[in-house]
């Protein structure tokens, strides 16, 4: 496994080529977000989220969320924007939440919930949004650890859980937020918590109120 010890904002698009080549051969790399390190891959990569599934022990049928780069990508990725989704994209993005959506076309069905909607963020961490821009595509995100076990928060977590089956990790020191996104349903009049986390769910309603009928 290729380790690279990078600074959370004073990086170079050179220093993570060798991350997104991996990506582009199926490969997969635990990287650093503002919440927790994530496990990425790219989502045309079937093999490759395959593979998380099979490293994580995650149950199939319970799909991985997708991280963008910033809130335009979403036109490719859901069906609808809905008003409640716009104002918390407005007022929580990026940032450690989770937006869940009805899937579009575009989405590969391996990363669609069985009621066809995908999980997505928009961090607030520069070096996982360049990976994603580099990239040219969304890339997984998921804690990068066994399932049911804690989500690491700094690269020596990743490897006590992961080891080295992984291609690659970019160690860039602890997380700043600790916390895994908090995770919301956007696909109805109101927003339904499926996670919490991050973000207290009552400043979330708070928000939502003025998108309600």
């Amino acid at each position: 496994m290729l380790r690279l010890s990078l600074s959370p904002s004073r990086f170079t698009d050179d220093e993570l080529a060798p991350a997104i080549a991996f990506m582009r051969i199926n490969g997969l790399v635990a990287y650093p977000t503002e919440t927790v390190y994530g496990l990425g891959a790219s989502m045309a990569s079937k093999t490759a989220v395959e593979r998380i599934f099979e490293i994580k022990g995650r149950e199939p049928g319970k799909p991985v969320s997708l991280m963008i780069s910033e809130p335009s990508m979403l036109a490719d990725l859901c069906r609808e924007v809905t008003e409640l989704a716009q104002r918390l994209i407005s007022e929580f993005w990026p940032g450690p939440l989770t937006l869940v959506f009805k899937a579009s076309p575009g989405v590969p069905e391996y990363l669609q919930s069985k009621q066809g909607t995908v999980g997505i963020r928009c961090p607030d961490h520069q070096l996982s949004v360049a990976l994603v821009r580099l990239l040219g595509a969304p890339i997984t995100s998921t804690s990068a650890n066994l399932s049911g076990q804690p989500a690491p928060v700094d690269a020596q977590g990743v490897i006590a859980q992961l080891g080295n089956r992984l291609d690659c990790l970019i160690d860039s020191g602890a997380c700043r937020v600790q916390t895994p996104s908090t995770v919301v349903d956007v696909t109805g009049d109101r927003p339904v918590l499926l996670r919490p986390g991050a973000i207290d769910f009552t400043e979330i309603e708070r928000h939502a109120k003025g998108a309600q009928p």
